[in-house]
Order: structure tokens, then C-alpha cells, then sequence
């Protein structure tokens, strides 16, 4: 199982509809856009690219190194789809990744907005 995927099932068995990850950063768990208590230490860079493992592929990787924000959808082992955002840090280097429970988004609901750095 990859990293991520335990994280995930925490947000799933809680009814989460949203994990926020970011580099120096702790993790971050949500319901309708309120925090959830989620007790896991902040993650540096590299447990974070260990975390999002299956998702940073070459292709990926490139594309943040230069500065693009990347989409994708993810299903962790034996879960439902989340839509994942993962962006680069311009300012302070590092990456953030949104992932948001496919179920609890309209039908066309615009890409989550980046938070403010």
C-alpha cells in the first residue's frame, strides 16, 4: 500500500472530503471546508515525495520543476476516486497536493483554488 493510500483511508473512515499536503507543512484534513483533528507531524520534502510516490511520475515531476500545476485523478488501494491538484512552491521551493473525495464534488466544480503563499 502506498503511503498516501493510509492517509487517505483516515480521511475516508472520518468522512473527509479533502486532505491538504504541503512541503514543511502538516497535514491538513477537512469536512465541507472545516478542519478535522488529524495528528500526523509536518512533512519535509522528502517524506513528501515518499507520500505522493505513485503519483510523481517523470512526466509530473517535469512538469512542476517547471512551474505547472498538475491534475489527475487517484484511487487509493480499495478506495473511492479523489481529483488531485499538486503544485509547485515558487517562493519557497517544495510542492502542495489537494486531494479532494471525488464523491463530494458537483459535477462541475471548478479546480480547487491554491492557498495563498
Amino acid at each position: 500500500m502506498a503511503g498516501v493510500d493510509s492517509i487517505l483511508k483516515i480521511v475516508m473512515e472520518n468522512g473527509a472530503d479533502e486532505l491538504r499536503l504541503g512541503t514543511d507543512e502538516p497535514p491538513r484534513m477537512l469536512r465541507r471546508g472545516g478542519p478535522l483533528k488529524l495528528s500526523i507531524p509536518t512533512t519535509t520534502d522528502l517524506m513528501l515525495r515518499h507520500l505522493l510516490s505513485p503519483l510523481l511520475t517523470d512526466e509530473v515531476e517535469a512538469a512542476l520543476r517547471g512551474g505547472t500545476k498538475v491534475e489527475r485523478t487517484y484511487r487509493p488501494d480499495g478506495g473511492e476516486p479523489f481529483r488531485v491538484t499538486l503544485s509547485p512552491r515558487a517562493r519557497r521551493g517544495g510542492v502542495d497536493a489537494v486531494f479532494l473525495r471525488a464523491s463530494a464534488m458537483p459535477a462541475h466544480a471548478p479546480a480547487p483554488r491554491e492557498a495563498e503563499r
